[in-house]
C-alpha cells in the first residue's frame, strides 16, 4: 500500500496542477484560446527536452551502459565531467 501511496502523488500533484487550470482561467484574458495553447507549448517544450536528453545519453554512453545503468543522468554526467560533476547533479557522493 505504501508503494501505491508513493506512486499516487506525482499523479494527484498532476491532477491537481489542471484543477487548478480553472481558477486561473479567470485572470487570463482570452483563456479560450491562450490556455490550450500554453498547454501545447509546455508539452511539446518538456517533451522535446526528454527526447533531446535521451538522444545525448545515448551519444554519451555506450548503449550496453545505457540498458545496464540504474542512474543513466548520473553516469552521463560522470563520463562528461567527472564524478564531482555526477555528485553536484545528484546532490550527493556517488558510489560504484
Amino acid at each position: 500500500i505504501g508503494a501505491v501511496l508513493t506512486a499516487m502523488v506525482p499523479v494527484m500533484w498532476a491532477y491537481n496542477g489542471l484543477q487548478n487550470l480553472g481558477y486561473l482561467g479567470a485572470e487570463i484574458r482570452n483563456a479560450p484560446r491562450s490556455i490550450p495553447v500554453a498547454l501545447l507549448c509546455g508539452l511539446l517544450i518538456v517533451g522535446t527536452l526528454y527526447v533531446l536528453l535521451d538522444v545525448m545519453y545515448c551519444h554519451v554512453l555506450p548503449f550496453s551502459r545505457v540498458a545496464g545503468s540504474a542512474h543513466v543522468a548520473s553516469d552521463a554526467v560522470a563520463s562528461l565531467f567527472g564524478h564531482s560533476g555526477a555528485a553536484w547533479l545528484t546532490g550527493g557522493p556517488l558510489t560504484d
